[in-house]
């Protein structure tokens, strides 16, 4: 069920990385969109085997003129994960009240889960591993949760080191990610996302793929992926 994970870079070069794309190229667009796309099947499939429920997973393609150059075209491509309500409270009151455990673990877990997949795609493909900008964010969240450990809860709880807990987060990451099984999961689900972005906007504007909780549960479960506990 398990592969050997063949790149074990530390969590402080795999969120800040940045190598050279090289000469742009017409593909270079369609690369960072499928980027997008696993890197938020990453978070939506660990969430939902972690308990934190999957309402919904979107990407969207966005399209504006460049300020510099308002002749072209410039695109982003924002995703998000949205976990179900409550559980995600349960969580959170967990680690508020209890500290490192359980629920931080996994919380940290399902955020680095997104920049994991990305890299695993970007590595097996033989890209440039310049990773999105949504891998700040994530960074950003498991620091806060990091920095909360490591003052007690404001005395709490027993303090827990907070680049401890990135390091964990991220090696349980990776691990769950490079499971053949999970991986299979993320890909079918990234693909899913991707089926509905094939025509993008070729003027300012958007396009959104969503895929709503019921139905991205289906394709998580059809590649053989379930909550834990319930298997």
């Amino acid at each position: 069920m398990t592969m050997s994970i063949p790149d074990r870079m530390t969590y402080e070069r795999a969120f800040f990385l940045n190598e050279e794309r090289g000469e742009p190229t017409p593909f270079d667009a369609a690369f960072v969109l499928e980027a997008t796309c696993f890197h938020e099947a990453g978070h939506a499939v660990a969430g939902y085997m972690l308990g934190f429920g999957l309402s919904s997973v979107s990407v969207t393609v966005e399209c504006a003129r460049l300020p510099e150059n308002p002749e072209k075209l410039g695109y982003r491509f924002p995703g998000l994960y949205m976990q179900a309500k409550r559980p995600t409270a349960r969580w959170g009151r967990a680690i508020r009240e209890r500290g490192y455990g359980h629920a931080a673990l996994a919380f940290g877990c399902m955020t680095c889960a997104g920049p994991a997949a990305e890299l695993r795609f970007l590595t097996y493909n033989d890209m440039p591993r310049q990773m999105l900008g949504a891998t700040i964010g994530d960074h950003e969240a498991v620091d806060r949760i990091g920095k909360y450990l490591d003052n007690g809860g404001n005395g709490r709880f027993r303090p827990r080191d907070r680049f401890a807990f990135r390091r964990l987060s991220w090696r349980e990451a990776q691990k769950l990610i490079h499971r053949e099984d999970v991986w299979d999961a993320v890909g079918e689900l990234a693909y899913a996302l991707q089926e509905g972005l094939y025509d993008w906007p070729e003027a300012p504007g958007q396009a959104t793929s969503l895929i709503p909780g019921s139905t991205a549960r289906s394709i998580i479960r059809r590649a053989g992926i379930a909550p834990l506990g319930q298997e």
